[in-house]
């Protein structure tokens, strides 16, 4: 994969467009991954997959809860796994309403291929890591608490106000489509 000059030239600016550049293209590299292993499986079922494999049974508000996605996708994706065959629901005698996912005899073999699969990436990773002067992992996790303690938004709210208390009124101004 090579850096659009687009993203060069903006910089900073296109973070959000480039990461989700990487992210398209990680994810298409995923499927042919999960292709090479034998598994007809789809990188956006990996988190609940995986959370299963550690927790073995979990309801949709605790998967969700768990791997930070939303309640709705995270419902969207068991029900893709339910249609492929990996996972089932089992009943929860203390409460009805919840209607737990485990992983079925299939999602249990699909898990063992995935765990090989697994420490093959992670090894791809640390040698990819290691032909680096940085750790992307690293510094996705520092933006990540950083921006959990003080969201993007605040962040240029501040900038916004500092510029406009040392700039002219006329430089506060920014002009609306079609208003000069």
């Amino acid at each position: 994969m090579e850096s659009s000059a687009f993203f060069n030239r903006v910089g900073k600016v296109a973070l959000g467009s480039r990461l989700r550049a990487l992210s398209a293209y990680i994810t298409a590299q995923a499927g042919e991954i999960y292709a090479l292993y034998g598994l007809d499986f789809k990188p956006k079922w990996f988190p609940v997959f995986y959370a299963l494999t550690e927790r073995n049974q979990l309801t949709a508000a605790q998967l969700a809860a768990d791997i930070g996605y939303s309640h709705q996708a995270v419902v969207k994706v068991v029900n893709e796994l339910l249609e492929a065959g990996l996972v089932e629901q089992v009943s929860d005698p203390a409460d009805a309403r919840t209607h737990p996912v485990t992983l079925s005899a299939r999602g249990e073999q699909v898990a063992e291929v995935l765990k090989v699969q697994c420490a093959d990436v992670v090894c791809a990773l640390e040698h990819l890591e290691a032909q680096s002067r940085l750790s992307l992992s690293a510094a996705l996790g520092e933006f990540e608490s950083l921006l959990t303690e003080q969201s993007l938004l605040s962040r240029v709210q501040r900038e916004k106000a500092l510029r406009e208390s040392l700039s002219s009124p006329a430089q506060k101004a920014v002009p609306q489509e079609g208003r000069p």
